[in-house]
Protein backbone atom coordinates (compact mmCIF):
# COMPACT_ATOMS: atom_id res chain seq x y z
CA UNK A 1 0.00 0.00 0.00
CA UNK A 2 1.59 3.42 -0.73
CA UNK A 3 1.57 5.82 2.04
CA UNK A 4 0.59 9.40 1.78
CA UNK A 5 3.49 11.77 1.62
CA UNK A 6 4.37 14.65 3.56
CA UNK A 7 7.01 17.61 3.76
CA UNK A 8 7.53 19.34 7.53
CA UNK A 9 8.17 23.13 7.42
CA UNK A 10 10.28 23.85 10.38
CA UNK A 11 6.85 25.23 12.63
CA UNK A 12 5.77 21.73 12.79
CA UNK A 13 8.62 20.58 14.65
CA UNK A 14 9.11 24.12 16.58
CA UNK A 15 5.53 23.85 17.79
CA UNK A 16 5.96 20.25 18.75
CA UNK A 17 7.68 21.79 22.03
CA UNK A 18 6.32 25.40 22.28
CA UNK A 19 3.99 26.20 25.00
CA UNK A 20 2.57 29.05 24.30
CA UNK A 21 -0.24 28.23 22.77
CA UNK A 22 -1.16 24.81 24.09
CA UNK A 23 -4.00 24.38 21.72
CA UNK A 24 -1.32 24.04 18.69
CA UNK A 25 1.16 22.70 20.47
CA UNK A 26 -1.44 19.77 21.33
CA UNK A 27 -2.83 19.53 17.98
CA UNK A 28 1.00 18.93 16.57
CA UNK A 29 1.72 16.03 19.21
CA UNK A 30 -1.43 14.54 17.83
CA UNK A 31 -0.62 14.51 14.40
CA UNK A 32 2.94 13.24 15.42
CA UNK A 33 1.17 10.34 16.79
CA UNK A 34 -0.29 9.92 13.37
CA UNK A 35 2.98 9.71 11.83
CA UNK A 36 3.58 5.95 11.11
CA UNK A 37 0.57 6.04 8.80
CA UNK A 38 2.52 8.33 6.18
CA UNK A 39 5.66 8.77 4.40
CA UNK A 40 7.31 12.01 6.04
CA UNK A 41 10.72 13.99 4.44
CA UNK A 42 12.06 17.10 5.91
CA UNK A 43 14.34 18.76 3.84
CA UNK A 44 18.40 20.26 4.74
CA UNK A 45 16.99 23.77 5.13
CA UNK A 46 15.04 22.40 7.95
CA UNK A 47 17.58 21.05 9.68
CA UNK A 48 19.67 24.30 8.99
CA UNK A 49 16.71 26.31 11.18
CA UNK A 50 16.52 23.81 13.44
CA UNK A 51 20.63 24.42 14.67
CA UNK A 52 19.61 28.23 14.30
CA UNK A 53 17.76 27.63 17.73
CA UNK A 54 19.19 29.43 20.71
CA UNK A 55 18.24 26.97 23.31
CA UNK A 56 20.90 24.30 23.14
CA UNK A 57 18.03 22.25 24.65
CA UNK A 58 15.23 23.12 22.10
CA UNK A 59 17.68 22.90 19.84
CA UNK A 60 18.42 18.71 20.94
CA UNK A 61 14.83 18.47 21.50
CA UNK A 62 14.18 19.22 18.03
CA UNK A 63 17.32 17.23 16.36
CA UNK A 64 16.03 14.44 18.21
CA UNK A 65 12.17 14.49 17.31
CA UNK A 66 13.58 15.20 14.08
CA UNK A 67 16.10 11.64 13.67
CA UNK A 68 13.38 8.78 12.45
CA UNK A 69 12.22 11.08 9.75
CA UNK A 70 14.05 10.77 5.75
CA UNK A 71 16.19 14.31 5.14
CA UNK A 72 16.99 15.12 1.95
CA UNK A 73 19.19 17.67 0.32
CA UNK A 74 18.04 21.22 -1.01
CA UNK A 75 18.96 20.92 -5.15
CA UNK A 76 19.60 23.61 -7.69
CA UNK A 77 15.90 22.54 -9.14
CA UNK A 78 14.58 23.66 -5.97
CA UNK A 79 16.71 27.12 -5.61
CA UNK A 80 15.64 27.96 -9.23
CA UNK A 81 11.69 27.13 -8.29
CA UNK A 82 11.81 28.75 -5.26
CA UNK A 83 13.39 32.09 -6.82
CA UNK A 84 10.24 31.63 -9.79
CA UNK A 85 7.76 32.05 -6.89
CA UNK A 86 9.46 35.46 -5.31
CA UNK A 87 9.40 36.13 -9.33
CA UNK A 88 5.63 35.69 -9.71
CA UNK A 89 4.61 36.83 -6.11
CA UNK A 90 4.12 33.45 -4.12
CA UNK A 91 6.51 34.69 -1.74
CA UNK A 92 8.17 37.69 -1.13
CA UNK A 93 12.06 38.12 -0.79
CA UNK A 94 11.97 38.73 2.40
CA UNK A 95 9.93 34.96 3.06
CA UNK A 96 12.00 33.11 0.71
CA UNK A 97 13.09 30.83 2.91
CA UNK A 98 9.35 29.82 2.88
CA UNK A 99 9.27 29.68 -0.47
CA UNK A 100 12.24 27.24 -0.63
CA UNK A 101 10.09 24.92 1.51
CA UNK A 102 7.09 24.59 -1.13
CA UNK A 103 9.51 24.37 -3.86
CA UNK A 104 11.19 21.78 -1.92
CA UNK A 105 8.29 19.67 -1.29
CA UNK A 106 7.38 20.43 -5.02
CA UNK A 107 10.43 19.29 -6.43
CA UNK A 108 10.39 16.10 -4.21
CA UNK A 109 6.87 15.77 -5.15
CA UNK A 110 5.18 14.91 -1.66
CA UNK A 111 1.57 14.87 -1.16
CA UNK A 112 1.48 17.53 1.57
CA UNK A 113 3.20 20.59 2.82
CA UNK A 114 2.49 20.57 6.72
CA UNK A 115 2.99 24.01 8.24
CA UNK A 116 1.88 25.99 11.27
CA UNK A 117 2.54 29.59 8.64
CA UNK A 118 -0.86 30.79 8.12
CA UNK A 119 0.93 33.97 7.22
CA UNK A 120 2.63 33.22 4.16
CA UNK A 121 1.95 29.18 3.82
CA UNK A 122 -0.76 27.90 4.88
CA UNK A 123 -3.37 30.30 2.74
CA UNK A 124 -5.27 30.41 -0.67
CA UNK A 125 -3.45 32.83 -2.27
CA UNK A 126 0.20 30.70 -1.62
CA UNK A 127 -1.41 27.65 -2.83
CA UNK A 128 -3.03 28.87 -5.71
CA UNK A 129 0.36 30.50 -6.86
CA UNK A 130 2.10 27.91 -5.86
CA UNK A 131 0.18 25.12 -7.88
CA UNK A 132 0.06 27.77 -10.87
CA UNK A 133 3.74 27.45 -11.17
CA UNK A 134 4.00 24.17 -10.44
CA UNK A 135 2.06 23.24 -13.47
CA UNK A 136 4.02 25.73 -15.81
CA UNK A 137 7.05 24.32 -14.49
CA UNK A 138 6.14 20.71 -14.93
CA UNK A 139 5.43 19.90 -11.23
CA UNK A 140 2.74 18.63 -9.72
CA UNK A 141 0.24 20.12 -7.32
CA UNK A 142 0.84 20.44 -3.77
CA UNK A 143 -1.31 20.53 -0.88
CA UNK A 144 -0.67 23.28 1.74
CA UNK A 145 -1.92 22.74 4.91
CA UNK A 146 -1.90 22.92 8.87
CA UNK A 147 -1.63 19.54 10.35
CA UNK A 148 -4.91 18.91 11.80
CA UNK A 149 -6.19 18.63 8.30
CA UNK A 150 -4.72 15.14 8.00
CA UNK A 151 -6.44 13.35 11.20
Amino acid sequence: MIRTSLYLDTSVISIYFDARDPTLQEQTREFWAALPRFEVYVSTLVLDEVLQTRDGQRRRQMLELLEPLQVFEVTAAMQRLALEYQRQGAFTAKHGRDGLHAAAASVMGVDFLLSWNFRHMVRVKTRRLVNLINLQHGYRTLEIVAPPELL
